[in-house]
């Protein structure tokens, strides 16, 4: 290449280069304060930016457009109530002993505060069929008193160690005859007393007997 080419190529460069600081020292110096004066400046700052992180605290916006999460109630429990029974309630129910010639009953009543009372009758060894027996074999019509098919009722008690107690008879009968009654109660095979809650109780009865 020749030399005069290469030296055009160098004076071109200077000139920009030259023409470069002139532009530059030009806008340095023509800088002018808030009052319109030329003001030097003696020095550059290169500022970062530094970016700022805002943090709000407080309640968070709801947006309109978001649908509401409704909370549904927990399921409805059916409350447990109890009920005071009645005074005097009726018979609840009654059961007949499975025992062989057994006439004793069982009855379950509702006490006063709702507890279950069980009932149960006093009971002749062997049933009343039995009682009956022993009654016609013990029994000694008295000598003066002249009785055919008399049917009277006695009333009497079991007490609570099993033994006979007389109380009465309807229709009332003559004083002898009530004697022997009594004498046949108080010599009969003692009972299986009544009970009441599991305590035994003197329970009264009424039979029918037919005096000959």
């Amino acid at each position: 290449m020749p030399g005069q080419v290469l030296y055009s190529q160098t004076n071109y460069l200077k000139i920009f280069l030259l023409a470069l600081f002139i532009a530059m020292g030009t806008t340095l110096f023509s800088c002018v304060n808030k009052e319109g004066n030329k003001q030097k400046i003696d020095k550059v700052e290169v500022v970062t930016d530094t970016a700022k992180n805002e943090t709000t605290i407080g309640k968070a916006l709801i947006n309109n457009k978001d649908s509401p999460h409704n909370i549904q109630p927990p399921p409805k429990v059916d409350q447990v109530k109890f009920v005071k029974p009645k005074e005097h309630n009726n018979l609840k129910s009654e059961k007949i002993d499975n025992k062989k010639n057994s006439d004793a009953k069982v009855e379950v009543y509702a006490g006063p505060t709702g507890e279950v009372v069980s009932k149960t009758n006093a009971e002749f060894p062997g049933g009343i069929d039995q009682f009956y027996t022993f009654w016609g074999k013990e029994f000694k019509k008295p000598k003066d008193i002249y009785i055919k098919n008399l049917k009277i009722n006695i009333s009497f008690a079991v007490e609570k160690n099993g033994s006979m107690s007389y109380i009465q008879s309807d229709p009332v009968i003559e004083k002898t005859l009530e004697n022997e009654i009594i004498r046949v109660l108080s010599v009969c095979p003692k009972w299986k007393p009544g009970e009441l809650g599991g305590k035994k109780i003197k329970m009264q009865y009424s039979l029918p007997i037919v005096l000959q």
